[in-house]
């Protein structure tokens, strides 16, 4: 959390996986304003 609490205002902190697939972005948007945006492998699951 000291990364976020130290990202300027309208910068991004983004996290992935080892297999890098899937992770989040932290936005901070404010003094403690924050949005979390989820992203995951958008291919199709194999029947």
């Amino acid at each position: 959390m000291h990364r976020a609490a130290v990202l300027p205002r309208g910068h991004a902190l983004e996290v992935r996986s080892y297999k890098r697939n899937r992770g989040f972005v932290l936005v901070r948007e404010g003094e403690a304003n924050y949005r979390l945006i989820e992203k995951a492998s958008s291919r199709p699951a194999s029947a």
